[in-house]
């Protein structure tokens, strides 16, 4: 992609990176352009610290991604950002493109679970605790400490599309299960079509192996029943675009979580509806129960 639209300053941030060194295990999404086409970058991560390698060790959140950047020293027309926290993702990616950044590529990590036509995502409790209840960490992390990328994290693909879509930026390619990649939108023909010619055209978002793996959805470890989602988690899910709207109307944070949590909510019990026929998914619990 990068050979199709140049770089600038050959700069990436990655926040999420599960290792202290860079190339080792799964930690890193930025190995390659590190180590082998000599980019420097900002790596951020709640656990790990290495300075050698420009990692330092905090906690991101919407409300402080952008002052972490700017701490840092990060340019503002980098060329790559990863974004990969099993959490509030799609917050991050946002928080970023308010701000006066502008990456030439970002990648998030996104919920491949819901089909294409739901728009739901993991809430944000920084922005609205306490107008929303607040689900433990443990909950979130399936009961053992340990992401199991089951059914509550992230946000759906769609909402991903919809979120780029309001801030110039479109989804230009997948990587099944697990990352979208987002660009400006005036790049984003250029690049699938960069994609295509490099026979990589399968990972463009507009090839038709794309849209069959996203009106389906794609199981993600969701065959365990700890793993499923369950009504309690699935009433603090939102509608991205329905929160937004809200808020830029100036309602209060109580009432935008609200309207966001009622309008996820239809969009879930289709699913459970459907639930039972479809195996290993991330919603037959609901289908056991109906909501309150």
């Amino acid at each position: 992609m990068f050979t199709a639209i140049g770089t600038r300053n050959r700069h990436f941030v990655e926040v999420g990176f599960n290792e202290p060194r860079q190339c080792t295990g799964s930690g890193s999404n930025t190995c390659v352009l590190w180590r082998d086409e000599g980019w420097q970058g900002l790596l951020l991560d709640g656990a790990n610290h290495n300075a050698s390698i420009n990692l330092h060790k905090e906690l991101v959140y919407s409300h402080n991604i952008v002052a972490l950047l700017e701490k840092y020293g990060v340019p503002k027309h980098l060329d790559y950002v990863s974004i990969d926290v099993d959490s509030t993702d799609i917050w991050l990616v946002e928080a970023l493109l308010r701000s006066s950044y502008r990456p030439r590529i970002i990648s998030a990590e996104f919920n491949p679970n819901y089909p294409f036509d739901v728009a739901v995502t993991f809430p944000d409790h920084t922005q609205f605790a306490p107008a929303m209840q607040r689900t433990s960490t443990d909950e979130r992390l399936q009961f053992d400490g340990v992401a199991h990328h089951g059914c509550y994290y992230g946000a759906s693909m769609r909402q991903f599309d919809l979120m780029a879509r309001a801030h110039g930026y479109a989804l230009v390619a997948v990587v099944w299960p697990l990352d979208v990649f987002l660009a400006p939108a005036h790049l984003a023909p250029r690049l699938m079509a960069a994609l295509e010619s490099a026979h990589l055209g399968n990972f463009a978002f507009n090839n038709s192996v794309q849209m069959r793996h996203a009106r389906r959805g794609w199981p993600l470890n969701a065959y365990r029943p700890q793993q499923r989602l369950t009504w309690a988690q699935a009433r603090e899910l939102l509608d991205w675009e329905v929160w937004q709207q809200e808020v830029q109307r100036g309602r209060s944070v109580g009432w935008a979580a609200n309207e966001a949590r009622r309008a996820a909510q239809p969009q879930l019990e289709r699913l459970a509806a459907t639930a039972s026929a479809r195996e290993g998914t991330c919603f037959r619990a609901l289908a056991r129960r109906p909501p309150s």
